[in-house]
């Protein structure tokens, strides 16, 4: 049995832009929803949330690229905070120490008009370098939590060491 497919949505109110995720959430669902976000940001959005409250599931990129936007609006001075996360978030939380850093609030999401944001795996370039921030981001994590992510990130940078001599 395939998991089901994910849904991006995104409203964006006056100061607030706010992500609701639905179902499974995968690397190509990591990108619009990183692209919206720092567009929110250089718009002028004090605030970005994404709720989590009908996700069932994040893949890395997709829970990197949360860690990524939370660092980015935390240096720019923003808002960001994780709305209502069901069960299996708040449990995968946990189990990689998410749960101590990235800002959880309880409360309803706002109502419509929500516009469906597209998984987009086309810039294959663009979704490479998203994905390797994620992980990175994620290999940064203090103690076990970050320590599956940091061997990813020696092999992504073996991987891309050598197609870099490849390429000469």
């Amino acid at each position: 049995m395939t998991a089901p497919q994910g849904i991006l949505r995104v409203h964006q109110g006056e100061q607030t832009v706010t992500f609701q995720a639905e179902g499974v959430l995968r690397m190509p669902h990591s990108l619009p929803l990183r692209r919206f976000a720092e567009k929110a940001v250089v718009d002028g959005a004090a605030a970005v949330h994404v709720d989590l409250c009908r996700c069932t599931y994040m893949d890395s990129t997709f829970v990197g690229t949360l860690l990524c936007l939370f660092k980015e609006f935390t240096k720019a001075r923003r808002e960001f905070a994780v709305l209502s996360p069901s069960q299996e978030c708040v449990q995968l939380f946990r189990q990689m120490g998410l749960d101590k850093v990235l800002p959880v609030v309880t409360r309803e999401a706002p109502a419509g008009p929500w516009l469906d944001l597209t998984a987009d795996a086309g810039e294959v370039d663009v979704c490479k370098r998203n994905v390797i921030q994620a992980h990175r981001s994620l290999a940064d994590l203090d103690g076990a939590a970050g320590e599956p992510f940091r061997a990813v990130m020696r092999v992504l940078d073996r991987e891309a060491k050598a197609e870099a001599e490849r390429a000469r």
